[in-house]
């Protein structure tokens, strides 16, 4: 991955949030940030919102799937478990996270993976999955930037993968051939939950707790907020909710019967 003036910035990492029923991607995150419970969350916001993308993305077909899951189903990473995505998250938007029990049960998500590997190995750049099966010289020959790689791995989501029968109904003669987005729009039992940004920009913060001093006043990433309402809450440990792009602003939360 190279920057705008082709210099080498290293490997993004792909977050991918996909519906079990119709195996269809319904949202994902690309950037450089390690796995971490941030961005799951912002994987899901995506996955959550209605999709709107300019002309420039050069999309043939409408990205149709959003919605709030009522069951989130991933493996045990420590990004899965932690009090932001599990506790905070879950309880604001009122879905049940899931931990698999077996490995075998992570196929719905790396088929899609196994195949955008496919995609994208016809590109100079292209590392691999393992050291054994890198190119030599990979990093040398990168040329492509995030954003031109962000659409392309959207165009193919949304004007290929989930245009297609999953591999399920096409080994299934019983089954109709059904596109994933056509079995995600048929299995519909009523419309899609439907929240604004400002929301979600708060339920998929980061989020963790201090104490509010007694002159009203809080300290947090070397910084010290006040704020004329906090007096009221001297002693007391609070919930701040942060945008770890912007800590010039913080959400305040206190706490009533345990919630």
């Amino acid at each position: 991955m190279v920057d705008e003036d082709g210099e080498e910035i290293g490997r993004p990492n792909l977050t991918t949030v996909i519906d079990c029923y119709s195996r269809c991607i319904v949202g994902f995150r690309l950037g450089f940030n390690p796995p971490s419970s941030q961005v799951v969350a912002l994987s899901l916001r995506n996955g959550i919102l209605p999709k709107r993308y300019g002309s420039e993305y050069e999309l043939r077909c409408k990205w149709s799937a959003y919605g709030v899951p009522k069951y989130v189903f991933t493996d045990g990473g420590k990004d899965f478990r932690s009090k932001h995505l599990v506790e905070w998250i879950s309880d604001q938007l009122n879905f049940e996270p899931i931990l698999r029990s077996h490995p075998s049960q992570g196929g719905i998500v790396e088929r899609p993976f196994r195949t955008l590997s496919g995609l994208l190995s016809e590109m100079p750049g292209y590392t691999g999955s393992s050291v054994k099966d890198r190119p030599e010289d990979a990093e040398e020959k990168a040329c492509i930037t995030l954003s031109e790689l962000e659409k392309l791995i959207l165009g193919y989501i949304v004007d290929n993968y989930n245009q297609k029968p999953d591999a399920r109904s096409q080994a299934n003669p019983l089954t109709s051939k059904q596109s994933r987005v056509e079995r995600w729009e048929q299995g519909l039992q009523s419309p899609p939950t439907l929240l604004s940004e400002r929301d979600l920009d708060v339920c998929l913060m980061k989020a963790t707790e201090r104490v509010v001093y007694d002159s009203g006043y809080l300290n947090f990433s070397g910084l010290r907020y006040r704020g004329e309402n906090l007096g009221a809450y001297a002693g007391e440990k609070v919930i701040l909710r942060y945008d770890p792009r912007d800590i010039t602003l913080v959400l305040v939360y206190g706490r009533k019967n345990n919630k």
